[in-house]
């Protein structure tokens, strides 16, 4: 396990806070937050900052998408999730 720095912390924090400032909608912050913990959760990536970070997201989105098809779940899953994705970055 890692230790977080405090540096590290604000880091996260302030990414979160962009991402879900950012957004109007309680309802829309809700779903967009869950899409983008889920594509955290499939890459095993700890934190948003790490996320922000992260050099081949590119390849990470086709994986995940690829996922998502394999997995046969709707279209409307995919825009949201590529709407939170976009919005995140």
């Amino acid at each position: 396990m890692s230790v977080i720095t405090k540096t590290e912390l604000d880091k996260d924090k302030q990414a979160y806070s962009n991402f879900i400032d950012s957004l109007r909608s309680s309802k829309t912050k809700d779903v967009y937050d869950k899409a983008v913990k889920q594509f955290m959760k499939f890459h095993n990536i700890e934190s948003y900052s790490l996320l922000l970070g992260s050099q081949d997201i590119e390849d990470k989105i086709k994986q995940y998408m690829m996922n998502i098809r394999s997995r046969e779940l709707s279209t409307s899953f995919m825009t949201i999730f590529l709407s939170a994705i976009r919005t995140f970055y």
